[in-house]
């Protein structure tokens, strides 16, 4: 190349000598669209455009009103339409809103199609086996795999068919769970992959050795899904839905109990919360199962307000000062907090929405406000 350059419209233009440069083209990868959560930041989740026509689909496992933003691979960011609002609409715009999924927890079959600006989410509820075996799968939603145990009669390969029953969300119907579309869904072997639809058809599945073996569907990558045998096969442990803090109280019973629990409010952060009555000398851990005292979460640093947790830490988490706190804790971010409640207020009765000063009763966690509604509550 060479430059072309003038001082003035009035003037003749001046050539450079000729410039070598070296290029090296690239491609923009749009077969794949980045799952981001509400804060923008990649979940490690992907929905596939197979075809590179904008499409993007795949199975996602999610909990319920879960929302995430699509990112396409020019950078692009997807979410809901923030002018209407209204459900399964996107925009590209500054001002969207995040995507989310209604109210039921579970296995979706996500449809994001940037061409027409709406999405999908087929629910699926159910999947049956048919066939050599037998049975109906479980599904493990952080691991986005069905499985079914099975006791194979011999070695070889053996043949089976997957349906089941879906619900469909859509532009049409919204997030209002009694409008979902009721729909059959299936899946069928192609080449040496699976193809999702609404007729089942054969699947040939290799068995590696008889007696106890463990069917895995696994819809983690978009771009691949499969259904093996494996024998044996371990169950996958639940997240303990509760997480014991003993000791928060020892300073009324003198023992470290197991009676003050968190509530499991967010499985994929492994956060827990939970109000309790503190009054304790020592301080305190955290125990993911009653009664048993190892694993254990003890101090790894801070004080009786913030800090963070350590398995199996030999240091007891500081108490505050005793009264009713809100405790909250994260398995993952391995961090935990204590907040003093200090008033409770109430809202929305008779579709009232101004807010109501409860007032403190004798018990601890307990208050109480008269009201007298002028309407009804919806």
């Amino acid at each position: 190349m060479r430059v072309r350059s003038t001082l003035a419209d009035n003037m003749p233009p001046t050539y450079s000598n000729t410039y070598t440069m070296r290029v090296t083209p690239y491609t923009i990868d749009m077969t794949r669209g980045v799952v981001l959560n509400s804060g923008r930041e990649d979940t490690g989740l992907l929905l596939a455009s197979k075809a590179f026509d904008g499409v993007y689909s795949g199975f996602l496992g999610v909990t319920g009103w879960w929302n995430y933003y699509l990112q396409e691979g020019n950078g692009v960011v997807w979410g809901n339409d923030g002018v209407t609002g209204t459900p399964f609409a996107m925009s590209s715009a500054d001002s969207k809103w995040n995507f989310w999924y209604p109210g039921l927890e579970g296995c979706y079959y996500t449809v994001v199609d940037t061409r027409n600006a709406r999405w999908s989410a087929l629910h699926v509820s159910s999947l049956d086996v048919s066939g050599d075996i037998t049975g109906q799968l479980v599904y493990n939603r952080k691991a986005n795999r069905w499985t079914l145990a099975f006791d194979a009669a011999a070695s070889g390969t053996i043949t089976i068919r997957i349906a089941g029953k879906g619900e469909a969300y859509n532009f049409t119907t919204g997030t209002d769970d009694a409008k979902a579309i009721a729909r059959t869904v299936a899946f069928a072997q192609e080449n040496d992959g699976l193809v999702f639809g609404s007729t089942p058809g054969d699947i040939m599945v290799a068995i590696a050795q008889k007696g106890p073996n463990t069917l895995t569907l696994d819809l983690s990558d978009p771009y691949r899904w499969t259904c093996v045998a494996e024998t044996g096969g371990a169950v996958q442990p639940e997240t303990s839905r509760r997480l014991y803090l003993s000791g928060i109280d020892d300073g009324v019973s003198g023992k470290w109990t197991f009676d003050n629990y968190l509530t499991l409010y967010n499985e994929d952060e492994l956060s827990y919360a939970g109000l309790c009555d503190v009054n304790s000398k020592w301080g305190y851990k955290f125990y993911p199962e009653k009664d048993v005292w190892n694993p254990c979460y003890g101090l790894g640093s801070g004080d009786a307000a913030t800090g963070t947790l350590v398995l199996d830490g030999n240091d007891n988490v500081p108490a505050p000062q005793a009264g009713l706190y809100l405790v909250t804790a994260s398995l993952k971010k391995l961090s935990y907090t204590t907040t003093p409640v200090t008033s409770v207020q109430l809202t929305g009765i008779g579709d009232d929405w101004s807010l109501v000063q409860m007032e403190a009763t004798a018990r601890p966690g307990v208050y109480r406000a008269v009201v007298k509604p002028s309407a009804a509550t919806p």
